[in-house]
């Protein structure tokens, strides 16, 4: 039904936006005041206000570029900062948590690297919460961010992971090591990582190739997710490439 709702919603406002914007946003207004009275037992406000603001938000979206057109009435990047990066920061509520990352990934053509300075650390540090649906959230939002391009360049490239390769490996990994069924998501992010960061892996060889192999044992034994064991062999495919690449004598490794 929620679905339903906010897709009838996007309809409505790619026709009617002048009508729509202005109605909507009296509501979220009225939702956001309403969670702000009582955050603990009102928290469902602040994620129906995040989901109606991304349906009037998005004018045209691609199934794998992203959003491609927002609504001239709605500041994306000012929502980002007023009401989603608190929930990034420190959100003890993991819908809210999970709602704020699905906003990341569905506007992340819409920030600039100053904002990803930000944003990728603290998705880092969302790979390492129990719940499943804020660290698979983490990851798939990692992973997307990996491949914005502006003018042919990555935003968030090699140079700017490089600070963050221990902590963004180790944290991936231990979802990978805790996870049943395998998360694909999880491990689609640790191909792209590898993808981007180049030679740059050299730092962390040794550590990736034991968990590389460690979960290679694993699947071998009891195979579930195609798409995890796809993106494990493409993962070992690469760490092998970036490091014998430029380095044969690892070969003998």
């Amino acid at each position: 039904m929620v679905r339903c709702s906010i897709e009838l919603l996007k309809s409505l406002n790619r026709s009617f936006t002048v009508l729509t914007t202005p109605i909507v946003m009296e509501h979220v207004t009225k939702l956001l005041a309403d969670y702000n009275a009582d955050k603990a037992n009102k928290w469902q406000n602040k994620d129906a206000a995040l989901s109606m603001i991304t349906a009037i938000a998005v004018i045209r979206e691609s199934n794998l570029g992203g959003v491609t057109e927002t609504n001239s009435a709605i500041d994306v990047v000012d929502v980002f900062s007023n009401l989603v990066l608190p929930e990034l920061n420190s959100a003890p509520n993991p819908m809210l948590t999970a709602a704020a990352v699905r906003f990341v990934i569905t506007f992340r053509n819409q920030f600039g690297k100053q904002h990803y300075g930000h944003i990728v650390p603290l998705l880092i540090g969302l790979l390492t919460r129990e719940d499943v649906v804020v660290h698979t959230y983490a990851a798939a939002a990692l992973e997307r961010i990996f491949t914005v391009k502006l003018a042919g360049e990555g935003v968030y490239g090699r140079a700017d992971i490089q600070p963050h390769l221990t902590n963004l490996f180790n944290n991936l990994f231990v979802i990978v090591a805790n996870d049943e069924p395998e998360n694909e998501y999880v491990m689609k992010c640790v191909m792209r990582s590898l993808a981007i960061i180049g030679e740059d892996v050299i730092v962390v060889t040794e550590m990736l190739t034991t968990k590389l192999t460690t979960a290679l044992g694993i699947v071998c034994k009891n195979p579930m997710n195609p798409h995890f064991n796809h993106y494990l062999f493409e993962s070992i495919a690469v760490l092998v490439k970036n490091v014998c690449g430029s380095n044969p004598e690892y070969v003998n490794r």
